[in-house]
């Protein structure tokens, strides 16, 4: 029994011979003359995570991209194959960025702003 089950860990389960149940409705029961199957439900738990700091290793490799080339304008899929990390991961740097007002955008491009006097 577990909140969520899924298709790929409920495929190991079912390989391994062992039944599951989750809080979606999935489960997966065989014993005796009793099989129980329902696959597909989604998970009603989804988590979402939020970058919190940009100093965690992935997200300092975005921050060495821009601040090595500070005078660059980034498209975010250019930034992401630079900085070599997915495109959420760029996507949600660039929100922090932007909420603290240390970078700008363009319709299509991010810039660093000019910080300091």
């Amino acid at each position: 029994m577990a909140p969520y089950i899924s298709p790929v860990s409920a495929r190991m389960l079912k390989e391994a011979g062992i039944g599951y149940v989750d809080f979606a409705g999935n489960c997966f029961l065989s014993f005796e003359k009793i099989f129980i199957r329902i696959e597909g439900k989604p998970n009603p738990f989804p988590q979402n995570k939020e970058l919190r700091t940009l100093f965690s290793p992935k997200a300092s490799r975005i921050m060495r991209a821009l601040l090595n080339d500070p005078f660059v304008a980034w498209k975010v899929d250019e930034l992401s194959k630079k900085a070599e990390v997915s495109l959420g991961l760029v996507a949600e740097a660039k929100k922090i960025l932007l909420d603290r007002e240390w970078a700008t955008v363009s319709p299509t491009m991010l810039y660093v702003l000019k910080t300091g006097k």
